[in-house]
């Protein structure tokens, strides 16, 4: 394929035939400073060794601060950074990290953390500052005060960047502007570096082993800390198993890929994970954190991990399925506010005791807190705050902090606080309100107290508050499922076509990096996954499924070349071949031809995206019994929500030219033709045509027990044209090749 040569994209580790050796370049545990690190003391910082660390501190709240080093490592030449760092003190908010390819204050590569958990990688060209990566929540960093191991590994055009050995990105590799290296600090903050690694990468061809691999799971289990055995929000839960090499070979460069199939909205955990060599007979114990946001919705989730090793000895893909349940978690209320205007000797109220605030008077007041939530608000601490500037009001304790403890379900603590007014303050509402924080699940709120000039309160006399009985008045806040199934994602019914002899690839493209997403293309693709195992009985080890950022330009690489996962899969005229897409299309401005959208290519550079015509060449070149192709995606310019995706074209204008198969064996039904767009379908939760391609699939389009390509095109293309009409818009799907492909048995 042209496209796979010509681009960076397309170079691809898992079946690369070369492993990477390291060689130790340098190497710093900072027992002392024999490598001549800067040390210094000023108004701006501290560099200085300390206790077998090298320490920094930033002392400003602007810019940042630095220490470098010049290392001769050519551009040319593969490398990895490794450096293990302690955050000591300051803002959680602010990123430090490792600078590499630096030149100057105007030009360098940043890779940062910061204490909340997240992470950035950031690009100063000419002084001018992009994120390669924008601050990005990942689970495996460890926060606030603590320690991490950062890595910066290139290999050839693409370079990795990982925290406590889990990946976290990959990006193509960008020129270095210098040789600089070292660390670096924003706004306040100060951190020790305990060790400093670089080695040099050697590209060196495998030798052949005498005898292959052989990689087995071994005690597979899911783990939650609450024991219900199902993932609640707020909690970590784990995936584990062991992965066994039996074989009389050793396993080469294996990695994981970790797909949600239904939904991961509200889980945070590494698609990607890299596992090293397993030498024969050894095993590798894998731990793979799977963490749940408060807000998480209740539902089963399905989890597919593929192990791939770098030279096809793959072990079947793993399949395991758990239930979220939305949090347990603190409701902190204020319902009952007591105030006291009586003048006293010894208080700090001041007024007539008629229980109404007026002007003039100091006013003390007591604001409840209440749990009417389900578990115990730990470590709750108050603030009062006053939201005007108009000087005829006052609250003295501005900034105080009210230590109220633990409150139990049902349980309150009391806020006591005064303020003041002038006599001529005239307005009828007091701007003040309490700001509540909860330690364990990071519970942040404000309240309105809703206190007002001339209004009758409650007084301490006449209000008793006691415990609630919140089983009682407390109703759980279940969270509506995001997605509503349509018929199609329902009662799947098995067939009599035997799949062992099918591979399938699909893909679904929801969220891009560069441009807009397309309304349920994972769910389509997710849905498409299991009709291929369920419909056409396909088996596991024979699918490739990708979503999201796993369908990158690399991966398609590794799906289509000459020497990829299809073609080391065929077996010549016995396999069939099936090949689903949901995304992005777009055509090339210049010469009408029209190409697929992989996640990390942007659409108005659609040249160096995957070309139809080449992928319909390489597609032809398989020696499969039949390759089907069903395409859910247009090559106008729009998306499926009628938005555009090139700059400054009307994207009606276009109409990309056709694609021409080669021979008869080769089968594609697109979602649209010409100058159409591909169309979601709101009320089934998916693509207009992936819908009636299912229920075609599905049974409402077979004729004496059978399923052609015939059969299944006239029946999407009746269906999608007619409700393409009351949804006001106009697609009319295409056939090209051999309709008298057989495609399904019943």
């Amino acid at each position: 394929m042209r496209y796979l040569s010509l681009f960076l994209f397309a170079i691809s580790l898992a079946f690369s035939a070369q492993a990477q050796n390291k060689t130790l370049f340098f190497s710093d545990d900072f027992t002392d400073n024999r490598n001549n690190w800067k040390e210094s003391r000023s108004k701006i910082g501290i560099r200085d060794m300390y206790s077998g660390t090298y320490f920094l501190k930033h002392f400003r709240n602007e810019k940042s601060f630095s220490a470098l080093k010049n290392f001769d490592i050519k551009p040319t030449e593969d490398f990895e950074i490794e450096a293990l760092i302690t955050k000591v003190d300051g803002t959680n908010k602010h990123g430090f990290g490792l600078v590499w390819g630096r030149k100057d204050d105007a030009n360098e590569y940043n890779f940062l953390i910061n204490g909340r958990g997240s992470f950035k990688i950031k690009q100063v060209k000419n002084g001018k500052s992009t994120n390669l990566v924008k601050w990005k929540r990942k689970g495996v960093i460890h926060k606030k005060d603590a320690s991490n191991k950062l890595i910066i590994r290139k290999i050839d055009k693409e370079i990795y960047f990982y925290i406590n050995n889990r990946q976290v990105a990959k990006l193509a590799f960008l020129p270095l502007f210098g040789s600089k290296l070292g660390f670096k600090i924003y706004h306040n903050i100060g951190f020790a570096v305990e060790y400093f690694k670089i080695y040099k990468l050697d590209s060196q061809k495998r030798t052949a082993q005498a005898y292959p691999p052989d990689l087995q799971i071994k005690h597979l289990k899911f783990t939650e800390p609450s024991g219900n055995k199902a993932l609640n929000g707020g909690e970590t839960a784990y995936i584990q198993f062991e992965l066994m090499n039996k074989g009389r070979g050793d396993a080469f460069d294996i990695s994981l890929n970790i797909n949600s199939l239904n939904s991961d909205k509200g889980l945070d955990f590494e698609h990607n994970i890299s596992l090293g060599n397993i030498a024969s007979k050894a095993s590798r114990a894998v731990k793979i954190p799977i963490k749940a946001s408060l807000d998480i919705a209740s539902m089963e989730r399905l989890f597919r991990i593929e192990i791939l090793e770098a030279f096809g000895f793959d072990p079947d893909p793993i399949l395991i399925d758990f239930e979220t349940q939305i949090a347990q978690v603190p409701d902190l209320q204020v319902k009952n506010i007591i105030i006291d205007d009586h003048t006293k000797k010894n208080g700090d109220s001041y007024g007539n005791g008629n229980s109404i605030i007026e002007a003039g008077e100091s006013i003390e007041v007591t604001a409840f807190v209440q749990n009417f939530g389900d578990v115990t608000a730990k470590n709750v601490k108050a603030q009062i705050i006053l939201k005007s500037e108009n000087p005829h009001i006052s609250y003295p304790n501005q900034g105080k902090i009210f230590q109220l403890g633990n409150i139990e379900t049902g349980g309150y603590k009391a806020v006591k606080f005064y303020f003041y007014t002038s006599r001529r303050y005239a307005q009828n509402n007091i701007p003040l309100s309490v700001q509540l924080t909860e330690t364990t699940f990071s519970l942040e709120k404000e309240i309105n107290l809703n206190l007002k000039l001339g209004v009758r309160s409650e007084n301490t006399v006449n209000l008793k508050i006691s415990k609630t009985d919140i089983a009682s008045v407390h109703q759980m806040k279940h969270i509506a499922e995001t997605m509503q199934l349509a018929d199609v994602d329902k009662h799947i019914p098995s067939t009599q076509t035997d799949g062992s002899s099918i591979l399938a690839v699909i893909i679904g493209l929801e969220e891009y990096k560069y441009t807009a997403s397309v309304e349920f293309a994972r769910h389509d693709a997710a849905t498409f996954y299991r009709y291929a195992k369920k419909l056409f009985g396909i088996p596991e080890r024979n699918i490739y499924y990708r979503v999201n950022e796993g369908a990158t330009m690399g991966e398609f690489a590794k799906i289509f070349d000459e020497n990829g996962w299809l073609a080391r899969r065929i077996v010549p005229n016995k396999t069939r071949v099936i090949v689903y897409y949901a995304g992005h299309g777009a055509p090339n401005l210049k010469t009408g031809k029209a190409y697929i959208i992989p996640y990390d290519i942007d659409p108005n550079y659609a040249s160096i995206a995957v070309s139809l015509d080449d992928l319909y060449v390489q597609l032809s070149k398989l020696k499969a019994k039949s390759v089907s192709v069903f395409i859910d995606a247009c090559f106008s310019g729009l998306s499926r929500s009628n938005e555009m995706l090139l700059d400054g074209v009307r994207a009606l204008t276009i109409k990309p030219s056709a694609s021409k198969l080669l021979n008869d064996k080769l089968l594609v039904l697109s979602a649209s033709s010409d100058r159409e767009y591909s169309s979601a379908y709101p009320e089934k939760n998916h693509g207009l045509f992936t819908y009636f391609l299912l229920k075609a699939l599905k049974g409402d389009a077979k004729q004496n027990g059978k399923l052609t390509a015939k059969q299944l095109f006239d029946y999407v293309k009746k269906n999608v044209s007619q409700t393409a009409n009351f949804l006001d818009r106009e697609q009319s799907p295409t056939l090209q090749g051999n309709p008298n492909i057989l495609m399904l048995k019943y």
